[in-house]
């Protein structure tokens, strides 16, 4: 039945994500909080008067922002350079709105807002994040470079791409599951009962 595969699927999904996060580190949470804040965009295609869209959608919105906040107070709670603390304010802003246009928007013009401000705000988000610690001294571009490269090399070097890959693919194919229409073969309209037999 419908419901027994998405349990198996849903059972195989905990298991797979589970298994690869075992060597999750830090720098699986600027990519966390980039990933996550492209759900409110992916979402406003098809149906969105579904309460389960609205309840990802905020969940992810959530997820995105703890994401963002577990990696910047990893050490403590630091004064950020002001280019930092700008992204993040406009990224935050920006999640928020693409999360309510995108689920709770009557129009498809509200929709098309929400899939701009979603890639916007994953953008603001990772550079908040890679901004954060950085001296004022040092200039934007220079910092934005050294700690991108810092991060990518600490995120690939661990296996986070195939993390994050393996996990989107499981959650695609359990929402995939969740919309199969699954409908048994109608009975045969053309026999007809003889009573008389």
């Amino acid at each position: 039945s419908k419901s027994s595969f998405i349990t198996i699927l849903a059972g195989f999904g905990v298991l797979a994500f589970g298994w690869q996060w075992r060597r999750a580190g830090a720098a699986d949470w600027p990519a966390g909080a980039t990933l996550l804040a492209l759900v409110p965009a992916l979402l406003t295609y098809g149906v969105r008067t579904s309460a389960w869209r609205k309840a990802i959608a905020g969940a992810a919105c959530v997820a995105a922002l703890a994401c963002w906040a577990r990696h910047v107070f990893a050490g403590g709670a630091t004064a950020p350079a002001l280019e930092a603390a700008i992204a993040a304010g406009v990224g935050a802003c920006a999640l928020a709105g693409a999360t309510y246009l995108g689920q709770w928007g009557q129009d498809r013009s509200e929709a098309i807002w929400a899939r701009a401000l979603s890639p916007l705000a994953a953008v603001c988000l990772l550079v908040s994040a890679l901004l954060w610690s950085a001296p004022e001294s040092q200039a934007i571009g220079t910092a934005l470079t050294e700690r991108g490269r810092e991060w990518w090399s600490g995120f690939a070097g661990t296996g986070g791409l195939w993390r994050w890959l393996g996990t989107g693919v499981v959650c695609g194919a359990l929402g995939a599951a969740v919309h199969l229409r699954v409908q048994a073969p109608e009975a045969p309209k053309d026999r007809k009962l003889n009573w008389n037999k």
